[in-house]
């Protein structure tokens, strides 16, 4: 391959360079020479190069979304014009290398080519894949653009777009990401870098995070247990804000959306800028402020109204900090608030078991004549999460230091759907508080400072420790659910990637954990509670290895081991879990999951296709599950009971996405995900796989006309088949014997229970545009219709898929406003 400089002009430049030293940064912008769109992710070298042989990396960084970069020069005494390079690297595109003397003093403009010509230089093609974050694990991402698409929605949903991940539902207002069969406990959310802690063991605590807030989103699917934690056995989403803006002066941008099914309306603002405008001098020091408010009425089916299915939310979130440069200290300051109150529907809450066998038998709604409205009453739920962290970036001689610490506050309340004496509306049924506290500390080395000294230059290695403190108190409310608890929480790890020859990478780690807590656990019988303390440890490791076959052709595997011990809920949970409507009991003699995995790639990129295929095969040892159990009733109603139970399993499938531009104007994509589970012990399906799904979508852009620019319309359908691998319903002569049903009619509810619904076929459609004004804002709208055909249909991991149908037909309305110097 070969640097091509396709057009370079200059706006400004704030290094300062001298006739006998060089220092400051350097910023400038990155585009694709022929459309001119910004490209993100483009890997920024200044490389020393004096001894042409072997060249010295003086530092790294990489462009955001905007494809801007900030890259310093760290004190280079008596440079020569031809002694420092910059270069400029990302995947599909030719490498640019700059000679440092060449650069005027202003900002960079920078276009790059697509890598369809002069491929053959090896060089640039190795130095791509190392250090370039090409993962040996499939992962993708969601950036700005593709999210502001989806705003508004839940964050659940929005994820939702990644092949292979699909959403847990409990009501049309909450879902939780599920990937590749696995969510909850298995699922590691870092946003902003710390651990996402929120009581995510429930099946409707769905993520605490402002899906406006995100600037780009990354989902690492497969074990990730080495860098991010026993908790990671299923995969990673990571969840990153937008960079600071660098310029300066006032800047921001207002959002709008609209829903038609369940009269949705969210609006979101920030605005940024500088410090200069407090009088401070320091030019790097920037600042932000976000919020958002949205609020919805009851959802609508095609043939009725879901009860109480509304919900209000209210987040604020302000950041402080520099702009981030790679060889002087950066740190970045974030405190974020979210309150969100939540409808859950009122019929999937019984008073007793006759009813609930008829609703069940009868599939449809308990009550009928709901109307639309945008009051919430009981049951419900009100969650308040508070989230302050501050991160640092300082380089050193040996590598890059991050460290990270946070504290987050998750306050839960569950209402009951019933009175008693009338103190329902006040004191919740359950009160649960979460106090989470981490630290993260990190070494990033680069090839030229690597562990293994100068004999393998050509690595990268990380060295890590991260910490996490939790304690759970439950607050003034009528129930318990799971016990109050502390547990601590250490891990150390380190990883390398090296570069075994032009082609060809491998990469491996280990990582030890540690995990002590103690729970205090009531018994219901004697009403007395016991402290009880049970520790974990275990190693896990992985090694993946990456090869280009041939041109824009990549092979990948990993294999990996991962372990979880299990959690409070899963251990001792007992009551009623008024959010899902079910009666939940732990298992206190489980032990530790482990998993075993191994995951084969395959991927094909060139400038007008993209293909990618992944299968992979997840085999645990003590696989932790829950199933139903029966029927019970308690003084609030009959409730499906549930128990968590143990088994070796597998969880193995195939991943397949497809990105094809066909002309100047059209381009197709579809994407395919097949996920199955096993309960090896019991030799039969596992419950709760996510049904096989593809879809396929058209996009076609359409000419300027009447001051309308970037035009489109998309067309796309998504088909998801019935789930027919589920497991036999578990039934006992002691249940039947407490259900008071017959026998017949309790096999008859149980079957109810597991089986699934009918696959469905969903037609969306969406058409965009953008309008100048201001001379030089774009006023940005766009309109969706989401299943376009009002299809009635009900998904397998719904948790109320017993009682209601899935929302039917939704149109969306989406506006974007940006405003200030940086628009």
């Amino acid at each position: 391959m070969q640097f091509i400089c396709d057009c370079i002009y200059v706006n400004r430049i704030v290094a300062q360079v001298k006739t006998d030293s060089l220092t400051g940064s350097l910023r400038g912008q990155v585009f694709e020479s022929i459309s001119k769109e910004p490209i993100a992710g483009v890997l920024v070298y200044l490389l020393d190069v004096e001894k042409k042989a072997n060249p010295t990396t003086l530092s790294t960084t990489v462009t955001d979304e905007k494809g801007r970069f900030n890259i310093s020069i760290r004190s280079i005494q008596s440079p020569s014009p031809h002694q420092f390079e910059l270069r400029f690297s990302r995947i599909g595109y030719k490498m640019l290398v700059m000679p440092l003397g060449s650069i005027p003093e202003t900002d960079l403009r920078v276009s790059l080519q697509t890598a369809d010509i002069q491929y053959e230089e090896m060089q640039v093609q190795s130095e791509r894949i190392l250090g370039s974050g090409l993962s040996t694990q499939s992962s993708e991402v969601l950036k700005l653009e593709e999210l502001d698409r989806h705003r508004g929605q839940t964050f659940g949903e929005m994820i939702s777009e990644v092949t292979g991940v699909t959403i847990l539902q409990t009501g049309p207002s909450i879902s939780k990401p599920v990937i590749r069969g696995l969510h909850s406990q298995r699922i590691v959310i870092m946003n902003d870098g710390i651990r996402q802690e929120g009581q995510q063991w429930g099946a409707e605590h769905a993520p605490e995070i402002d899906p406006f807030a995100a600037g780009r989103i990354e989902v690492l699917k497969g074990g990730r247990s080495v860098e991010y934690g026993a908790d990671a056995i299923g995969g990673v989403i990571r969840v990153e804000p937008k960079p600071f803006e660098t310029q300066h002066g006032l800047s921001g941008e207002v959002r709008v959306n609209s829903f038609s099914n369940n009269l949705q309306g969210a609006l979101s603002a920030e605005i940024s800028g500088d410090f200069k405008m407090f009088g401070f001098s320091n030019d790097d020091l920037r600042w932000r402020f976000q919020a958002s408010i949205r609020q919805a009425g009851n959802s609508e089916t095609p043939d009725y109204i879901i009860r109480n299915s509304g919900f209000r939310e209210t987040d604020v979130a302000v950041f402080f900090g520099n702009i981030a440069n790679d060889q002087t200290l950066a740190w970045r300051f974030h405190y974020s608030r979210f309150m969100t109150e939540l409808g859950i529907y009122r019929g999937a809450h019984i008073g007793n078991l006759t009813d609930l066998q008829r609703a069940i038998e009868r599939g449809s709604i308990f009550d009928s004549s709901a109307t639309f409205t945008y009051d919430i009453i009981s049951p419900r739920q009100e969650i308040s999460h508070d989230r302050a962290s501050i991160a640092f970036s300082i380089p050193s001689l040996i590598g890059n230091w991050e460290l990270s610490t946070g504290a987050q506050l998750n306050i839960r309340k569950e209402f009951d759907a019933f009175t008693f004496g009338g103190i329902s509306g006040t004191i919740p049924a359950l009160k649960m508080q979460l106090f989470t506290a981490t630290s993260d500390a990190k070494l990033t080395q680069l090839p030229d400072q690597n562990f293994f000294g100068s004999w393998l230059k050509n690595t990268i290695g990380r060295l890590g420790v991260s910490t996490v403190f939790q304690m759970n108190v439950r607050g003034e409310s009528r129930q318990r659910l799971i016990p109050d608890f502390i547990s601590f929480t250490i891990g150390l790890f380190v990883t390398e990637e090296i570069q075994l020859s032009e082609s060809s990478t491998i990469n491996f780690g280990g990582r030890f954990d540690y995990r002590i807590q103690e729970a205090a656990v009531f018994n219901r019988s004697s009403r007395i509670s016991t402290d009880v303390t049970r520790d974990f440890q275990a190693a896990t490791f992985s090694l993946g290895y990456k090869q280009k076959v041939w041109e824009s052709f990549y092979l990948s595997g990993n294999i990996a081991s991962a372990w979880r011990p299990p959690s409070i809920n899963e251990l001792y949970s007992d009551g009623v879990h008024h959010g899902t409507a079910i009666y939940e009991r732990g298992n206190p003699t489980l032990l530790v999951e482990q998993s075993n995995s191994i995951e084969f790639g395959a991927e094909i990129e060139s400038s007008d296709v993209k293909i990618e295929i992944s299968t992979y095969y997840n085999r645990f040892s003590n696989f932790i599950f829950q199933e139903p159990t029966g029927i019970v009733l308690t003084l609030r109603g009959a409730f499906p009971a549930t128990a968590y139970s143990q088994s070796d399993a597998a969880i193995y499938g195939a991943e397949f996405s497809l990105r094809a531009q066909l002309n100047t104007w059209a381009s197709l994509e579809s994407k395919v995900a097949i996920v199955r589970g096993d309960n090896l012990t019991r030799n039969e399906p596992l419950i709760l796989i996510p049904s096989d799904r593809a879809s396929v979508s058209l996009h076609f852009d359409l000419p300027d006309v009447w001051g309308l620019s970037e035009n489109f319309i998309q067309l796309g359908i998504e088909g998801v088949r019935r789930q027919n691998r589920i497991p036999a319903p578990l039934i006992s002569q002691e249940n039947i014997t407490q259900s008071s049903l017959s026998e017949a009619d309790y096999r008859e509810l149980m079957i109810r229970l597991t089986e699934s619904p009918a696959g469905y076929a969903l037609l969306n459609f969406e058409m965009g545009t953008k309008i100048k004004f201001d001379g030089k804002n774009f006023f940005t709208l766009s309109l969706s219709v989401q299943n376009l055909t009002n299809q009635r249909y009900r998904e397998y991991l719904s948790r109320f898929r017993y009682y209601i149908d899935n929302p039917g037909r939704n149109f969306v309305l989406r506006a974007q406003i940006p405003f200030g110097s940086s628009s």
